[in-house]
């Protein structure tokens, strides 16, 4: 028998060295296929990178019972919720992508403007992530009261990125060539209508969120790696009021 027994080991292994094991898991995808998604804004609050520029920080407790956090950039460093590009020849000035989808989301859950919100924030604690101390802690910040609770229909898209590293050289992050898969925060819609802020505000029917799922539902959009990274998001918006300073 002892024999046999040795025999089965040099065919298939060792076997477990002692009872400590770990037990096999089941996989669970830790992203969101790209789809519309139902839910309420559970938080959001107004931040800034350690260079200068806001963003709004989202929690969103969807339908499905998932929890979807997203920081979403709407200034640049200075300040700016805008940026100049050369069309034909003309420059011409456009709103960061970031900033149009955080006024988007503003006027389809309290029907204002981002920066008519900034006059409405009050202070919550909140837990947040401490990269250095590599823990939660718990923060005061800055939560745009009125979007609390409310109602949303967003487009959440799955990506490839370009993983990145702080380069001392340059004193810029660089790519590492490896990749990873996300999620992104792309369309939000008027969650009764299925509208967009466009189609609000020139009167037209609901159609684009129909066709955003027939072209991208379920795909995952993969990183140009001729270039490295994701590609950018665009987004389009009603043109908001003027600026308060606070986003």
């Amino acid at each position: 028998m002892e024999a046999n027994r040795n025999i089965i080991m040099s065919l298939f292994g060792t076997g477990a060295t002692g009872t400590t094991v770990e037990k096999e898991q089941d996989f669970n995808k830790r992203t969101l296929d790209t789809n519309i998604y139902k839910g309420k804004i559970k938080m959001a609050f107004a931040d800034k990178s350690s260079g200068g520029a806001a963003a709004v920080v989202l929690q969103l407790a969807l339908e499905s019972g998932k929890i979807y956090d997203e920081t979403v950039y709407v200034s640049n460093k200075l300040g700016k919720n805008t940026y100049e590009k050369e069309v034909s020849g003309e420059k011409k000035e456009f709103y960061l992508p970031g900033f149009l989808l955080m006024n988007n989301l503003a006027i389809m859950a309290c029907n204002k403007s981002l920066h008519d919100l900034a006059a409405e924030v009050g202070v919550r604690t909140v837990k947040v992530r401490d990269w250095e101390a590599k823990a939660d802690v718990l923060k005061d910040v800055q939560a745009i009261i009125p979007m609390l609770d409310k109602d949303v229909l967003v487009a959440i898209q799955e990506e490839e990125y370009e993983k990145t590293t702080y380069d001392e050289a340059s004193k810029k992050r660089v790519g590492t060539g490896e990749y990873g898969i996300k999620n992104v925060l792309v369309k939000v819609y008027n969650p009764e209508t299925r509208q967009t802020a466009v189609e609000m505000r020139d009167d037209k029917e609901a159609a684009q969120a129909d066709a955003w799922l027939k072209t991208y539902g379920g795909k995952l959009k993969e990183a140009d790696r001729s270039k490295g990274g994701s590609p950018n998001q665009k987004t389009l918006a009603a043109a908001p009021t003027t600026p308060s300073g606070l986003f």
